[in-house]
């Protein structure tokens, strides 16, 4: 799904970009900007959310330690 979205972001920044050449007279550096933008954010949301599933599902999966010292020393 994550890649998908990946995919569609960059189609959707190209479209964007080329709307913009052609609609709105924008110079081509302000159109590679709009396409890099509209491009890079959605990756990076994607990125940010799958690193956050793999930190929980870690933090998750880690054997709590710090528990088990205290109880010891009881």
């Amino acid at each position: 799904m994550a890649l998908v979205i990946v995919m569609l972001s960059g189609v959707a920044g190209g479209i964007a970009a080329l709307v913009a050449l052609i609609f709105y007279n924008v110079s081509l550096m302000q159109a590679l900007a709009l396409y890099l933008v509209s491009s890079i954010v959605p990756v990076a949301l994607v990125m940010a959310g799958v690193f956050l599933y793999i930190q929980i599902t870690r933090a998750m999966a880690t054997h709590d330690r710090h528990a088990e010292v205290h109880r010891a020393h009881r």
